[in-house]
């Protein structure tokens, strides 16, 4: 069982290297949800696990319901972790009296080729044939390992 425990930009850093990697993560997000870091810490865990992996999200419990600029409240990072990767777990416990998520990763949903494309289209008459000229040259490209 190899464990890892994140709770500040340097941890967080050395666990965005590691790719299904790790049984169980653990992340203390009181530090890293004050630097704006919930996110990647998020991202960071799901591509560390392994699939079957559990991930336990540690946070201070909901002080009030109501947003604040000052303080992130549990249920501010509960609403993050749920936007962020909740399709990649089974959540088996939320805690809000104590703010804890509980969740068990169930397989990995990325598969990396080395090259991603994305194309904007407008809807315009002008734009459908910039939209061709983009698909044509992405069926140019080369694509890896000979995939059809």
């Amino acid at each position: 069982m190899t464990k890892f425990f994140a709770n500040n930009r340097e941890s967080l850093h050395t666990l965005r290297t590691f790719k299904s990697k790790f049984t169980e993560i653990t992340l203390n997000v009181n530090q890293l949800k004050q630097q704006g870091l919930l996110r990647h810490a998020f991202k960071y865990s799901t591509w560390a696990l392994k699939p079957d992996g559990m991930l336990l999200v540690e946070s201070s419990p909901s002080k009030t319901g109501i947003f604040s600029t000052k303080e992130i409240d549990f249920w501010q990072v509960r609403k993050e972790f749920f936007k962020s990767v909740s399709e990649n777990f089974h959540i088996l416990e939320v805690d809000n009296q104590n703010g804890t998520i509980v969740a068990r990763k169930t397989e990995n949903n990325f598969s990396h080729t080395g090259v991603t494309f994305g194309i904007v289209y407008g809807g315009g008459e002008q734009d459908s044939i910039l939209l061709k000229n983009a698909i044509a040259s992405i069926g140019k490209q080369r694509r890896p390992h000979n995939r059809p």
